[in-house]
């Protein structure tokens, strides 16, 4: 995900990593792409919208409490959501502690300059990911 953009290019650079990133180093996976892999990627979207991909699941949990979880084994496609089923309960919570611990306030719906512009291109690019586009995901998280 993005945010182990930085805490990469600090670690390929030998610069110290400020305390405030919280993404991960992913340098151990460019040397080694087998390597194990503990961390799954996230996205984030405004306040307490968050969406967490392991190698299996993606869950997504909206600041209105609502959820989404696909089982990318059996459903590819992310038609059924499958959030409310109780057996998969820890899997919600093993992802859910992906989270970052830190939540920015972003500006309020509409406040941003060209935001409606994003917000189209972030949509169509989801029903690209909906038909199968999506990246590798980590492979030790369920």
């Amino acid at each position: 995900d993005f945010m182990s953009i930085y805490p990469t290019l600090c670690s390929l650079t030998g610069i110290d990593r400020p305390a405030h990133v919280e993404g991960h180093d992913i340098t151990p996976l460019l040397k080694d792409p087998q390597a194990a892999w503990q961390h799954a990627a996230l996205t984030t979207h405004d306040r307490n919208n968050y969406a967490v991909r392991s190698e299996q699941y993606r869950y997504i949990q909206y600041a209105d409490g609502s959820e989404e979880l696909y089982d990318h084994d059996k459903d590819p496609n992310e038609w059924t959501n499958v959030a409310g089923d109780p057996k998969l309960a820890e899997v919600k919570k093993a992802l859910a502690k992906f989270h970052p611990e830190v939540n920015v306030p972003g500006l309020p719906t509409g406040q941003a300059a060209g935001q409606g512009q994003r917000q189209g291109q972030r949509q169509r690019q989801g029903q690209g990911q909906r038909q199968g586009q999506r990246p590798a995901a980590a492979n030790a998280v369920p």
